[in-house]
């Protein structure tokens, strides 16, 4: 069985995808919702104040779960 690679976006490439905001990024990153290394990682781990890739399909998984009414 071949296993398919993990797409990582950066952020404003997930935000044209979901078609949200980064303030909405980053509220659901503070609230939990959107959790580092299973929904986005740093693309410098080192550095605290790094830049996020994401991962899209992950994340459009967990904000529909958590907003049904939004569903598109």
């Amino acid at each position: 069985m071949v296993e398919e690679a993990t797409l990582w976006v950066s952020t404003p490439e997930l935000c044209t995808r979901l078609q949200v905001s980064r303030s909405s990024l980053r509220r659901w990153v503070h609230s939990g919702l959107l959790r580092e290394g299973q929904h986005w990682v740093r693309m410098n781990p080192c550095c605290p104040r790094s830049d996020q890739l994401w991962q899209p399909e992950r994340c459009a998984e967990q904000i529909n779960r958590q907003r049904p009414h939004c569903r598109r």
